[in-house]
């Protein structure tokens, strides 16, 4: 199962590599955050391959996992502005071919995630006559002065019997940093359990004919279905 959907990703990527990205302040900022060597670290031993990161400088603490045998961050990290006495960011990490790549990143102000800045996505899973009828995603990426021009979306369905569905779709753009779309799960309820993985993509251009830039979000939710008895 793992080997297959680490296939898929990999088909995905390959199809739809683009050299730029996306303008974006934020995700330098970020980047500067992650950087371990900025901070004065302590460590507490999860298990033999996992290690939970603690770190301390001038302006910011961080706090996360690190697979200590492949020498790389795993799942969300969260920053903290310690002047304002605030989050600053939470940042989820994705491993592809032993390499770090941030997936999702939320900037917050005062407390709250500003949608202009961050890119992330949400989930809303809807029943009807308590059986699963549908998941409602919500794509967030950052106010940019390029213009969303495609949307696409791959995403596999994975059920008990490892059988999966394969789909992309071309989403309509309604708005230039807030996208959804619904998937229909009705014909699923009666499985125990079910695996989304995907690939949402946003192109964009800038003002010049090769400006080109692509925000990218891996997707993967377990949904363990409601009993319908």
């Amino acid at each position: 199962m793992e080997k297959k959907v680490r296939l898929i990703f990999l088909s995905i990527i390959l199809t739809w590599i683009i050299s730029c990205k996306k303008e974006d302040t934020s995700a330098l900022d970020i980047k500067q955050a992650l950087d371990l060597s900025r901070y004065k670290l302590s460590q507490k031993i999860i298990n033999d391959s996992i290690i939970e990161y603690t770190g301390e400088n001038e302006k910011l603490s961080i706090k996360g996992e690190y697979n200590k045998k492949r020498n790389y961050k795993i799942g969300w990290w969260n920053v903290y502005d310690k002047r304002k006495k605030e989050i600053f960011s939470k940042i989820q990490i994705f491993v592809e071919d032993d390499k770090e790549k941030i997936n999702q990143f939320l900037i917050y102000d005062n407390n709250k995630i500003d949608t202009f800045k961050s890119k992330f996505y949400t989930k809303d899973i809807e029943y009807q006559n308590n059986r699963l009828f549908k998941i409602k995603y919500n794509f967030f990426t950052p106010k940019s002065t390029f213009k969303t021009k495609n949307i696409d979306l791959f995403y596999d369905i994975f059920t008990d019997e490892n059988n999966s569905v394969t789909k992309k779709i071309s989403l309509e753009v309604k708005n230039q940093s807030h996208h959804y779309y619904e998937v229909d799960l009705s014909k699923y309820y009666d499985k125990k359990n079910i695996f989304i993985v995907g690939l949402f993509s946003e192109y964009s251009y800038g003002n010049k004919t090769d400006e080109m830039g692509i925000n990218e979000m891996f997707i993967e939710d377990s949904i363990k279905v409601k009993s319908s008895h």
